[in-house]
């Protein structure tokens, strides 16, 4: 049996209810940046807006979460009894989920991956300093690149032709290769978490879920991406690595047929369904195309490629 049980659904529940009141009245300038109302997306953990740093002049997105939702989970286990009882250090922050998010993220600089810039607490409109407890109604805040629209935005807008979907995977995987390249999974690769930057390069973002170690026994991840091995719950632990790659050919598949290769009434039909597919069938005449898909989507891990070997199969090295 996996080790977690905890669906994405029930934690978007918790996170969504604690961020009700939260963000009630939010101040519009914050530790130098001057936060938009708009809510232009959702990543793990919180709501994401837009915003503009005033001491780089630039456009930023900055994702902003409940502290009192993550705490419940990520100090589950952990002495603190109440949220009230955190004091604001970095240690506090690295085991809050968002904190663990962004200490990944932190460190990854790659033209295929969303920057991340700084992180801070704010309780009732106050930027909090180092060694201040943090109370129930405090939020963190991320600040990120800023980037156009989803990849699945523009392909469900029919603004991808195939070159330019050939470019965008080639750049998600070189991005994937990058992050494997330093044991970083990302273990939720899908078109709602990969932007298209202002000058057109796709990149990798929403690292929430993301994996450091080579198993996993955890199927917190999106659905329609978990790979069959993972959706069969005999298996114990299984390979995030491997993962990512199947989850690179459901975004192969999606950019070309616009909806995903599986489908079910709920979750656990959805599982079956992918458990019990023996074959994708990849509706293409080019025979690079399908190849390549066959080899992501292979139902054995072991079968499927390395990036590095995406990078120089056919169908990428051809125009």
């Amino acid at each position: 049996m996996h080790l977690c049980v905890l669906s994405r659904n029930s934690f978007s529940a918790v996170k969504q209810n604690e961020q009700k009141d939260s963000f009630k009245g939010m101040p519009k300038q914050i530790n130098g940046y001057v936060v938009s109302s708009k809510v232009i997306g959702k990543g793990s953990f919180g709501e994401i807006r837009d915003a503009f740093c005033t001491k780089t002049k630039k456009n930023v997105a900055v994702k902003i979460c409940s502290v009192g939702g993550l705490a419940k989970i990520a100090f589950s286990s952990n002495p603190f009894k109440t949220p009230k009882e955190m004091l604001y250090t970095d240690e506090t922050l690295r085991k809050l989920l968002i904190g663990r998010e962004f200490g990944i993220c932190s460190k990854l600089k790659n033209k295929s991956v969303v920057d991340h810039y700084e992180m801070f607490a704010v309780c009732d409109g106050e930027v909090l300093q180092k060694g201040e407890a943090l109370r129930g109604r405090a939020d963190v805040y991320v600040t990120m690149e800023r980037c156009k629209e989803s990849l699945q935005d523009a392909v469900l807008g029919g603004k991808l032709d195939a070159a330019a979907i050939k470019k965008h995977f080639r750049e998600i995987v070189e991005g994937v290769d990058y992050l494997h390249a330093n044991s970083v999974f990302h273990f939720d690769l899908k078109p709602g978490n990969i932007l298209l930057s202002g000058d057109g390069t796709a990149k990798i973002g929403d690292f929430g879920v993301a994996k450091t170690k080579e198993t996993t026994g955890d199927i917190n991840t999106t659905p329609v991406v978990l790979p069959p091995e993972g959706a069969d719950f005999e298996n114990e632990l299984f390979s995030p690595r491997k993962a990512d790659i199947w989850a690179l050919g459901v975004v192969l598949y999606f950019m070309h047929h616009r909806r995903y290769p599986f489908s079910g009434k709920d979750r656990f039909e959805l599982w079956k369904n992918i458990r019990e597919a023996t074959h994708v069938e990849f509706e293409t005449e080019e025979k690079e195309l399908k190849d390549l898909a066959g080899k992501l989507l292979a139902r054995d891990p072991e079968h499927r490629p390395t990036p590095a070997q995406i990078l120089g199969h056919a169908y990428l090295r051809s125009p």
